[in-house]
């Protein structure tokens, strides 16, 4: 394949074709604005409103609640469409049908459809990668080919065999920066969740927590409920924005809530309450994204239908979510979880605060250049008995020699290993003789290359589902 993305024939033979398609559109870079998705979308029929949509923006927590939500539908038989970013090891993980990654020929089959259009666009650049692969998922959740009837909670749902393509019965959409002016702002759902809202990328959304906030709420809808765990300024912002459009507004503590500790906890939901639930994702604040998945399931489905408690259950306590507090192995004890931001090292640092505590940690960081180092590193240090500094294959790798300047007065032992792989393995081995622990984070990047090295060193099994352990 040659030319430009804009002009390069729509043929993809082998999944590397689609590969270094899209990485090639990479180069446009970030561009706000739905004009170009609305075009791109309206060439293609307009596939998103072929089905039902639930619409995630906020700071952090998007993906963990897009799980549980996805986790939950599927326990009520619905055969969901999920949309998240960015992806771990595999680009097929931002597009899953019924928890289960694209398959590379589907893949090969919407990218074409979606590149096929894109020459017609007069305008220069052409669309960007995230506005492609937006529509590529819009469009394979409308199309998906049906070789047979596929069975979920003992209902079958999808076309028969043979039959003609059919839509997802739900799409589970997380934004991708912002919201109001987010390619995925074409939807109109049946219901918006905002988690939480902090301080991030202020050099597109403003440099303020109610700018940032305004953003976020610009995925809200005339009349389309909305549950939110923001706080303080940024909940002040969604109330105005919730009271302008006339849609009813939900909040995480004061309207619904999941309490309690350890593995007994009590929902008091919207329309239903259950007690002794348990979660398959570690950590406190992942009961917050829990309680917006379960909000958000009762506005969904339609008054006075509410979904069986056993496989409330059942789906909450097997929802998984690689990278977050996900623990690999006991020898050594390790641990991968994607705090990119200050507020999700705060969470990380409560954790680890509880975990495997009398044991020395290696702590394995890669944080990209255009982050707070700093005040990413501060709620961890305490925890840290050495740390290894390292950075992801990205143009975007953080310069570990200025990180640890940065590092040394707060953390006793400091070395930094250039690349992911290498900085993991001697952790493990470090930690493995000594008898102590490994924390894996920082980048979504580093994470993922942190799996990567792992699988291939057997720690972690072939799968990259997102949703399967």
């Amino acid at each position: 394949m040659t030319g430009t993305p804009a002009t390069q024939p729509a043929t993809f033979r082998v999944r590397a074709d689609v590969d270094a398609y899209l990485e090639r559109l990479t180069r446009f870079g970030i561009k706000l604005g739905l004009d170009t998705i609305s075009s791109l979308l309206a060439k293609l029929g307009n596939p998103q409103r072929n089905y039902p949509s639930i619409h995630i923006a906020g700071t952090n927590g998007k993906g963990s609640t897009a799980a549980f939500l996805d986790a939950l539908l599927l326990g009520f038989g619905q055969r969901t469409g999920r949309y998240t970013s960015p992806h771990l090891e595999d680009f097929r993980e931002r597009i899953c049908v019924a928890g289960e990654p694209i398959s590379d020929a589907d893949l090969l089959r919407v990218a074409e459809r979606v590149a096929r259009v894109v020459p017609m666009f007069p305008e220069a650049p052409p669309p960007t990668f995230f506005e492609v692969t937006t529509a590529m998922a819009m469009d394979h959740f409308a199309h998906l080919p049906t070789g047979g009837t596929t069975v979920l909670a003992g209902k079958p749902v999808g076309g028969p065999a043979g039959g003609p393509e059919n839509p997802v019965d739900v799409a589970v959409v997380e934004t991708g920066l912002g919201g109001r002016l987010d390619a995925t702002n074409v939807l109109v759902p049946r219901v918006c969740i905002v988690t939480g809202v902090s301080l991030e990328h202020t050099e597109h959304l403003g440099r303020d927590l109610a700018s940032i906030a305004e953003e976020k709420a610009g995925i809200l809808k005339p009349g389309i409920p909305v549950v939110t765990a923001a706080s303080g300024v940024a909940l002040e912002v969604i109330r105005r924005r919730a009271a302008q459009v006339d849609a009813p507004l939900y909040v995480h503590g004061a309207d619904f809530g999941l309490m309690g500790d350890g593995d007994s906890l009590h929902w008091r939901g919207l329309r239903t309450n259950y007690t002794g639930l348990t979660l398959g994702l570690a950590g406190a604040h992942q009961r917050t994204n829990a309680a917006l998945a379960l909000a958000a399931l009762e506005l969904y489905l339609p008054a006075g239908v509410a979904m069986a408690e056993g496989a409330v259950r059942r789906a909450l306590r097997h929802t998984h979510w690689p990278g977050r507090l996900e623990m690999i192995g006991d020898a050594p004890p390790l641990l991968l979880d994607a705090a990119h931001n200050p507020e999700a090292a705060h969470a990380l640092a409560a954790f680890l605060a509880s975990w495997q505590g009398d044991r020395p940690l290696w702590l394995v960081l890669g944080v990209l250049a255009d982050k707070d180092f700093e005040s990413l590193l501060a709620p961890l240090a305490e925890h840290i008995s050495h740390l290894v500094l390292t950075a992801p294959d990205t143009p975007r790798r953080g310069d570990l020699q200025a990180q640890a300047e940065v590092a040394r007065p707060l953390c006793p032992d400091v070395m930094a290993v250039p690349q992911v792989g290498d900085a993991v393995s001697r952790a493990v081995a470090a930690a493995r003789e000594a008898g102590g622990r490994v924390c894996v984070t920082g980048s979504i990047y580093t994470l993922g290359e942190a799996r990567a090295a792992l699988r291939r060193a057997g720690m972690l099994p072939p799968s990259v589902s997102p949703c399967v352990p």
